[in-house]
């Protein structure tokens, strides 16, 4: 499915044909990246001890810490440096990390809560301006 959506960008991204910034693609890849992170992190099991069965809330902690530095780096940088706006894509996985990793959430539950928290962002930023990346 991941395929599917990746493979669909360069169509839906009307401005890139144009030579023109479009922040919520660009906010789209920065959270795919973070969110592929996360996912590699866990599953190589980082910070849960030496035994044999590694302790799966130390691991979620671990990787919700490593998540969030990197994100709000990102965020950062591409604040002060890109000058963009729109962080809405990047938030939502950052939410769902911090939900999982320090929260106590399931995955799953985290991962809807954030999902949820990303399409009411997308509607709530429907001005053009905004997704122009422009400040409002």
């Amino acid at each position: 499915m991941l395929m599917g959506i990746w493979a669909l960008v360069p169509w839906l991204d009307r401005r890139a044909s144009r030579e023109q910034a479009s922040p919520a693609f660009t906010d789209l890849g920065v959270a795919a990246i973070l969110f592929i992170g996360l996912l590699t992190l866990k599953a190589w099991d980082i910070g849960g001890g030496a035994a044999a069965q590694p302790d799966v809330r130390a691991v979620a902690r671990a990787c919700a810490l490593w998540t969030l530095v990197a994100g709000f780096a990102a965020t950062v940088l591409r604040f002060a440096f890109l000058r963009h706006t729109w962080f809405v894509f990047t938030g939502a996985v950052l939410l769902q990390a911090a939900l999982h990793g320090f929260a106590g959430f399931s995955y799953l539950g985290a991962s809807a809560i954030g999902a949820l928290t990303a399409a009411t962002g997308v509607v709530l930023s429907r001005d053009r301006s905004t997704l122009a990346g422009k400040p409002p």
